[in-house]
């Protein structure tokens, strides 16, 4: 009986799986961003109540306080883990009784897949502040996080070539994260 949020990119997706789950038994509401005010109130209120998930898309998502619910899953991810961090928030946020539980769908050996696998283990997305990490591209002199991506998904000729980019990109990402770990040593060890 856990609340469950259920963010994807495309309208086309939110219908889909609201059939899905109402063929399994599982009561749903949808949340876009085309929804009126009284509305979106109304579905937030019946997602409370009543339904078990609540399928959001990306403009509707926002601006939405949902404490009450722990779970949540990206059904298709963004690459700008800004607005990944954003889902997030509408859940992880001051009055929350639980731990939050994220779950991240992707298909294997996919570009998807690969980028899923950078943030968490080589930029370690999410164990971290997210707004960290456009910080650091900035520092780097790079663009956001998405138009980074966006760029080597452009100039790239093979999924080879796509991979082998975004491991460069993770470790220089890392390497900076390295030496500004290294930097706060030093600063510490010099104030004591």
């Amino acid at each position: 009986n856990d609340k469950c949020i259920v963010f994807t990119e495309y309208r086309a997706t939110q219908i889909y799986l609201q059939w899905l789950l109402k063929e399994h038994g599982i009561s749903s509401v949808p949340f876009r961003g085309g929804f009126k005010r009284g509305k979106k109130d109304w579905m937030k209120q019946l997602f409370k109540d009543k339904a078990q998930v609540l399928i959001a898309t990306e403009a509707g998502g926002e601006g939405i306080n949902l404490q009450f619910c722990h779970h949540l899953i990206n059904y298709d991810l963004p690459w700008n883990p800004m607005r990944i961090e954003q889902r997030i928030g509408r859940i992880h946020r001051y009055g929350q009784q639980h731990d939050v539980k994220i779950y991240n769908f992707s298909m294997a050996d996919t570009i998807e897949d690969h980028v899923l696998s950078l943030l968490y283990n080589k930029i370690n997305l999410f164990e971290r502040v997210v707004g960290d990490l456009d910080q650091i591209l900035a520092d780097l002199s790079l663009t956001s996080f998405d138009e980074e991506i966006t760029r080597i998904m452009n100039q790239s000729q093979s999924i080879g070539e796509i991979k082998i980019k975004l491991n460069n990109l993770a470790e220089v990402i890392q390497e900076y994260q390295y030496e500004g770990i290294e930097e706060d040593d030093d600063a510490n060890r010099e104030s004591s």
